[in-house]
């Protein structure tokens, strides 16, 4: 099994550069594969993608993948796409803190519910 987690991690810089693809699908399936190999070195290039891409699905996807690896960073990003300008962002974002199910994640849950 430690192999098969070395292996993954090994693809990270090549899944990153994918985040930048012309076409969508790529990159919606690398923010998948970096959300499944959860590491940290993805934090930046998924919250660029997050903020920055033209595509709701893809930052819906960045901010799921985000979700995933965890932690202040990817957390302040999240919550912050719980905001995006698209509602499927949004309920990505909701359903991606709902999975996580921590005490703030509950706030804010609470919160969209009752102004959404």
């Amino acid at each position: 099994m430690r192999l098969g987690i070395e292996k993954e991690k090994a693809a990270v810089p090549a899944l990153i550069e994918a985040l930048k693809d012309d076409v969508t699908g790529v990159r919606i399936n690398a923010a998948v594969a970096l959300g499944k190999i959860a590491d940290p070195a993805a934090l930046e290039a998924l919250t660029a993608m997050a903020e920055n891409d033209a595509v709701p699905a893809a930052r819906a996807k960045a901010a799921e993948a985000l979700s995933r690896i965890g932690g202040a960073v990817a957390d302040k990003q999240v919550l912050k796409a719980a905001s995006d300008s698209d509602e499927n962002v949004r309920a990505e974002a909701v359903r991606s803190m709902a999975r996580r199910g921590g005490d703030a994640e509950a706030g804010v849950l609470i919160d969209k519910l009752q102004n959404d």
